[in-house]
C-alpha cells in the first residue's frame, strides 16, 4: 500500500484524497439527515403515547402489545412518574 502512494505523482494522491473526502462528507450528510428523521418521528411517536396517556388516564397494553383494554391480569409498573401498565 505505501508503494502505491510513492508510485503516483502527488496531484495524483491529491486528487485521490479529495475524491475520498467528498464522497465521506455526502455519507456523513445522509447519516446526519437520517438520524434528524429518527429524532422527529420519535418525538411525534412520544407526543402520540402522551396524547394517548392522557384520554385513556391510564397506560394499557395487551398480551401482544397493541394499545389497547387489559387481557392477561398482570400489573406492572413503569419507571415513568409509576404509571401502572396492565398487560
Amino acid at each position: 500500500m505505501e508503494g502505491d502512494f510513492l508510485s503516483h505523482p502527488a496531484s495524483s494522491v491529491s486528487e485521490r484524497i479529495l475524491r475520498h473526502n467528498k464522497e465521506l462528507t455526502g455519507f456523513v450528510a445522509r447519516m446526519s439527515e437520517e438520524k434528524l428523521e429518527q429524532r422527529n418521528t420519535l418525538s411525534r411517536l412520544e407526543e402520540d403515547i402522551w396524547q394517548y396517556r392522557q384520554l385513556n388516564g391510564e397506560y394499557e397494553v395487551n398480551c401482544s402489545g397493541i394499545f389497547s383494554q387489559p387481557r392477561c391480569g398482570k400489573t406492572v409498573r413503569t419507571g415513568y412518574s409509576g404509571t401502572t401498565l396492565s398487560v
